[in-house]
């Protein structure tokens, strides 16, 4: 169509700070609110804490610590549940 290029969105924080620096002297005032937004949101996101890992993934990484292939720590797993 026309001569506007779509670019891929950025994902990473970094990335969208890049975009927000290069078109903040050309924009008008909703989209550089708009590419604020997006800044916010990218740094929230990448802010997400971790979970403490359950019972079973412990017992799974210890198992494969030990030296067992995945299927077969999955096996005690069982086991070690069906005795609790």
């Amino acid at each position: 169509m026309g001569g506007v290029e779509k670019k891929p969105i950025p994902k990473t924080y970094s990335e969208l700070l890049a975009e927000y620096k290069k078109i903040r002297s050309v924009v008008t005032d909703d989209t550089l609110f708009m590419a604020k937004a997006l800044l916010y949101i990218a740094k929230q996101l990448s802010r997400r804490r971790m979970r403490r890992p359950s019972e079973y993934n412990i017992f799974v990484r210890e198992k494969l610590k030990q030296g067992m292939t995945l299927k077969q720590a999955i096996e005690e797993w069982r086991k070690h549940k069906k005795e609790t």
